[in-house]
């Protein structure tokens, strides 16, 4: 008698594919619906408060006032507004947490999800010194490309990976590995983008003095090189 277990068809094995997939993209949208919920919340408040904010500023400037209860009031809406402004970033940042961009890496027209995270673990085995079981083994939950598609140029994927320890260990390879025309780096907000683009003239100008320095989200962090470093 043959001890080979029952014959699982194509067409069986298709379905519970297809059921495993839609079990997951239904977990994703739940997922990023209760972020955008959250996010929209706050930057709601930070409308209204802004709003606030600009009237009273209208107000003084009408009469002229140097009422200091006012102003005082005033003082305090704006810091609110900061705070509100703050939160609402760092929720955006943290529903990010986990992610990574990668530049360079060619498209297919049409590229499916599925294609796109072949070719993530790809470009680490290949590039970013990751073995084929190092990069098979990571636990990509989504990968895509974002943007419009501009002429032949590739756009950028998000790669939302299930650990930060897996996230952190491919931003250090990309750090210390940089293949021409490849880039992998974190997925931030556009307040934090910003703010480091801003800074960029002088991270550069402190590493030509032979300081290291590097970013710890929107804030420059410049050290002097002790022996060893």
């Amino acid at each position: 008698m043959s001890s080979e277990g029952p014959f699982v068809s194509k067409t069986e094995l298709d379905a519970i594919l297809r059921a495993q997939q839609s079990a997951f993209e239904g977990f994703l949208k739940v997922y990023f619906e209760t972020t955008n919920t959250r996010i929209d919340s706050v930057l709601n408040q930070v409308s209204k408060v802004e709003s606030a904010v600009f009237a009273l500023t209208d107000r003084l400037n009408e009469l002229g006032a140097k009422d200091s209860d006012l102003v005082e009031e005033c003082n305090e809406l704006r810091e609110r507004t900061k705070k509100l402004e703050d939160q609402a970033d760092y929720l955006e940042n943290q529903s990010r947490r986990n992610n990574i961009r990668i530049d360079g890496v060619q498209e297919t027209p049409n590229e499916s999800w599925e294609a796109t995270e072949v070719k993530v673990r790809d470009t680490l085995a290949t590039s970013f010194g990751f073995t084929t079981a190092e990069a098979g083994a990571l636990h990509i939950e989504r990968a895509h490309r974002t943007g419009q598609r501009r002429d032949s140029k590739p756009r950028t994927i998000v790669a939302k990976l299930n650990s930060y320890k897996d996230r952190e260990a491919i931003i250090k390879r990309a750090r210390d590995r940089k293949p021409p025309g490849l880039f992998i780096y974190e997925d931030l907000s556009s307040r934090v983008l910003d703010a480091r683009r801003a800074q960029l003239p002088e991270l550069k100008r402190q590493r030509e003095q032979g300081k290291i320095a590097y970013f710890s989200l929107d804030k420059l962090i410049i050290r002097k090189k002790t022996e060893g470093t």
